[in-house]
């Protein structure tokens, strides 16, 4: 039997199933309206965010994420997802690199304007809430998450385990 996963349905003997691994629920984030500005080698939370709350600890999330950088010269600037449950936030993209990060950009003598985007599958063995939150930070000058340059927006997926 052929079809799409997530989208067909497969029946036998007169039952309808779904595959295996399927789309529980869906939800997004937060659609900011102003920049997000960074000036500090620690990471910091942009105004990009959503909440999702797995049904199963056994629960896979899919995170993606689209949002523009603006960078100044002479600056590096990287951005990663962070996820909080409970009050306790971690970096998971953390590489154990120097900049520990989803997304990286390195700007050598000019401003530079970046789209960026982020795609992440988690495994947070929890059925409690959990937010995943955009992060950024720079080492040199400012540099700015800009929901003006492109849409911004974040969408957390979670995926039957």
């Amino acid at each position: 039997m052929s079809g799409r996963i997530g989208i067909d349905l497969q029946v036998r003997s007169g039952l309808v199933e779904s595959p295996a691994r399927n789309i529980l629920q869906v939800a997004k984030g937060t659609v900011p309206t102003t920049a997000d500005s960074f000036n500090s080698a620690t990471p910091a939370a942009s105004s990009l965010y959503v909440d999702i709350t797995p049904s199963s600890t056994s629960s896979k999330v899919y995170i993606t994420t689209t949002f523009g950088i603006d960078s100044s010269g002479s600056n590096n600037a990287w951005a990663s997802l962070y996820r909080t449950i409970g009050g306790s936030s971690s970096n998971i993209g953390d590489n154990g690199g120097t900049y520990d990060g989803h997304f990286y950009v390195n700007v050598i003598t000019a401003r530079t304007l970046v789209g960026a985007s982020i795609v992440y599958l988690d495994s947070p063995s929890t059925t409690s809430s959990t937010r995943y939150t955009v992060y950024c930070a720079t080492q040199g000058s400012a540099a700015e998450i800009r929901h003006d340059l492109q849409t911004s927006q974040i969408i957390a997926m979670e995926v039957a385990g």
